[in-house]
């Protein structure tokens, strides 16, 4: 159970929540831990805070499911071939047809990352080679990876 502080902030009237300072040992709490305490509260003010609480819950689902649609998007622009994306495949010697973004691979894999920020000729022709053996399809499905974590 997390043990929260009321901690005097001084700003506005009232007191704060020291929920940082009073919860740092836990990893993460629960809807339902903080649903058990808030039981223990004035009825009043816990359901202002449960207010509270579902407005943040809204907002982190909507601030998490912007995210992935952007994932989502860059991936459709780098298996599409658009000129959005800024870095070209290279399958047995051609420019394929699958695209990548420089972030999006560096964020997704320490290889792609070494590449782009050590002044080898990807980072300054944006092309990278894929293996001989790796087929396009297959390829397509690690990009998948790389861009969605799936």
């Amino acid at each position: 159970m997390c043990d929260c502080v009321i901690a005097e902030a001084g700003l506005g009237d009232g007191p704060r929540w020291d929920l940082k300072g009073a919860c740092a040992a836990k990893d993460k709490v629960t809807r339902e831990e903080v649903d058990k305490e808030l039981e223990d509260i004035d009825f009043n003010k816990s359901a202002t805070i449960r207010a509270y609480i579902e407005q943040l819950e809204a907002r982190v689902e909507t601030l998490e499911g912007g995210c992935e649609a952007r994932c989502v998007r860059m991936m459709e622009q780098a298996l599409s071939g658009s000129n959005d994306a800024d870095v070209q495949f290279v399958f047995d010697g051609r420019v394929g047809s699958v695209r990548g973004h420089r972030g999006m691979l560096c964020a997704g894999s320490e290889g792609f990352a070494g590449m782009f920020r050590s002044g080898m000729v990807e980072e300054q022709e944006g092309k990278i080679a894929v293996p001989p053996r790796v087929g396009v399809e297959s390829f397509r499905g690690f990009l998948e990876w790389v861009y969605l974590g799936e």
